[in-house]
């Protein structure tokens, strides 16, 4: 299947290379311009023999020059007349852009071979899914990496396992977090201000956290009661509670 619109950094790629097969062919028309032929079939057969780049026609023609000079060298001699040998040369020109060949170049770089054993599944549906898991592989890379790991040491696999799902349970949270922070801001008249960023529309689930970092709580407990107490929040704190739906009042302000 074709992707709806080429990736900008493929756009940016191929008309590198139209560009490029120009200048190689310049180069090559400039070398054969310089060349001198005896006769017009000749020069013709090299005309014939230049082959034009993909993307770009090139037209040829074959001049005829006469150039006068005599058999020696010094100044000729009183009425003596100058010989006039004939030689032929080959002027080229890239003529115009073969856009036809280029929106077939770039049909074919926009093409993604998808492969399922799901006959139900459209080509948008597989194309579709096959971003998304993308997206998914990222959010997985700090799994992955091993210095995010080798420091717990667990000795019983059984430990280990449930390590795994306490990991892949935190990842779950922060992508939660992460995707409806960012779909509360689709319909937002603004977006979120991050004081080291400034606003952002697409704000990842680390600057949130971040930014709600400085938040501490504190816990009194005498006479038989407990008292929670917080650091004040500021209007972006309590915005990014609202964007996730929560409480602003969930965490209160000092007494």
């Amino acid at each position: 299947m074709a992707s709806t619109s080429l990736d900008a950094r493929k756009e940016k790629q191929l008309r590198h290379e139209v560009a490029e097969k120009r200048k190689g062919i310049e180069t090559v028309l400039a070398d054969l311009g310089r060349r001198r032929f005896a006769c017009r079939e000749d020069a013709e057969e090299a005309a014939r023999r230049t082959l034009p780049p993909k993307f770009w026609t090139v037209s040829f023609r074959v001049e005829e020059v006469g150039e006068r000079r005599y058999g020696h060298r010094g100044r000729p001699r009183r009425e003596e007349l100058p010989e006039t040998p004939t030689w032929y040369r080959v002027q080229g020109e890239v003529a115009a852009l073969r856009e036809e060949v280029l929106a077939e170049e770039r049909q074919r770089r926009s093409l993604f071979v998808l492969i399922s054993n799901d006959p139900k599944r459209s080509a948008a549906d597989l194309l579709r899914e096959s971003k998304e898991q993308r997206s998914v592989e990222q959010a997985f890379t700090f799994v992955k990496e091993p210095w995010h790991l080798t420091p717990v040491f667990l000795e019983k696999p059984s430990r280990v396992v449930a390590f795994g799902y306490v990991v892949a349970l935190a990842l779950l949270v922060y992508t939660c977090l992460q995707w409806k922070v960012r779909k509360a801001l689709e319909g937002a008249p603004s977006g979120l201000m991050v004081p080291w960023r400034g606003e952002l529309r697409h704000p990842t689930a680390q600057v949130v956290l971040d930014m709600m970092e400085p938040i501490q709580t504190l816990t009194l407990v005498g006479d038989g009661q407990r008292v929670l107490v917080d650091t004040e929040l500021s209007p972006e704190h309590q915005r990014i509670l609202e964007l996730l739906g929560l409480d602003p009042g969930l965490v209160r302000p000092p007494t």
